[in-house]
């Protein structure tokens, strides 16, 4: 059996990384230089759920308590 040669069209808060890790994809994100003769899959949802989702990620991030962190000594470009 010829394995199938699909690429990953990675929407964000649709859980595409949950896709990605169980299938072991080539992941892409939205990028516009598709090629015909080439398989994709992409995954979406409801697109209120997806803004609901989108937002309560976000507010959780803002809300985020960083009280303990000293920010100058244990925050730089490679653990971000």
């Amino acid at each position: 059996m010829k394995k199938l040669d699909l690429k990953f069209i990675h929407i964000g808060k649709c859980g595409g990384t949950t896709i990605h890790h169980n299938f072991k994809l080539k992941k892409y994100h939205l990028k516009r230089n598709y090629k015909k003769n080439e398989n994709y899959l992409i995954w979406i949802r409801n697109p209120i759920k997806r803004f609901v989702s989108a937002f309560n990620y976000v507010k959780s991030v803002i809300n985020t308590n960083i009280s303990n962190i000293n920010a100058f000594e244990t925050v730089c470009l490679d653990n971000c």
